[in-house]
């Protein structure tokens, strides 16, 4: 009954220890994230919020990497989130328009900023694709530069890979789902099987980013569907 109804979780303390940020989804459908003055004992007014997504994973009593902080302007800046793709959403206008920026030049590749230096000029970025995990990148602002320092997997190859792409429709109830589709690269049989794959339960989600389970089965023939159903 707890976990099922509305209810607060809490994320973290701001570096002003007076502040404390928690998500809820007291009076809405997702958990938001808020934060409140323990010295006033008052809500601050911060709310951050997806239209159809929750922060945190209501299954999680202490979730440890949702809130994003500044460590040298000791600010929080955004809030990690899964959608479709690894997402930030950024409350500090220069690192939203330097994702917007780096969204366009990458092409379709999934873009996260993980860390940067004190003048915000050098940035470590990861860069991915449902069919590629991708690796991890040094980004130079004044020089517009981008250079890549580790891939993930390197031995696995992209141009081997299977496609997968993303996917989200709202069924006739008005339910909105997602999912993926891992179709095989060479097909062994016709017509071509489909195998649904399932994740875990109600308290589960399948993630973005490369799925080693799909891309196994999908070598061996099979198109993969993976649909995050509502538990």
């Amino acid at each position: 009954e707890t976990l099922l109804g509305e209810r607060s979780i809490p994320l973290g303390f701001d570096y002003n220890p007076d502040i404390f940020y928690y998500a809820s989804n007291i009076g809405r459908d997702t958990y938001s994230i808020h934060s409140v003055d323990l010295v006033k004992k008052q809500d601050t007014g911060f709310d951050l919020e997806h239209p159809s997504l929750d922060f945190v994973n209501p299954s999680e009593m202490l979730p440890d990497d949702v809130l994003v902080f500044d460590r040298y302007r000791k600010t929080l800046v955004g809030a990690r989130i899964d959608s479709l793709r690894h997402e930030t959403f950024w409350v500090d206008r220069q690192l939203a328009a330097l994702q917007r920026s780096m969204e366009v030049a990458s092409k379709g590749m999934n873009v996260e900023i993980l860390e940067w230096d004190e003048t915000r000029t050098k940035f470590l970025v990861r860069l991915s694709d449902q069919s590629d995990p991708g690796g991890y990148y040094l980004y130079n602002a004044t020089e517009k530069r981008i250079l890549e320092y580790a891939r993930r997997a390197p031995w696995l190859s992209p141009a081997n890979a299977n496609v997968s792409r993303s996917f989200a429709f709202t069924t006739p109830a008005g339910t909105k789902l997602n999912g993926y589709l891992t179709l095989p690269r060479s097909v062994r049989v016709a017509p071509l099987p489909l195998l649904v794959y399932c994740h875990d339960g109600p308290w589960s989600r399948d993630l973005p980013g490369y799925d080693r389970g799909a891309q196994a089965l999908a070598t061996m023939g099979f198109a993969v569907l993976q649909v995050n159903y509502r538990g």
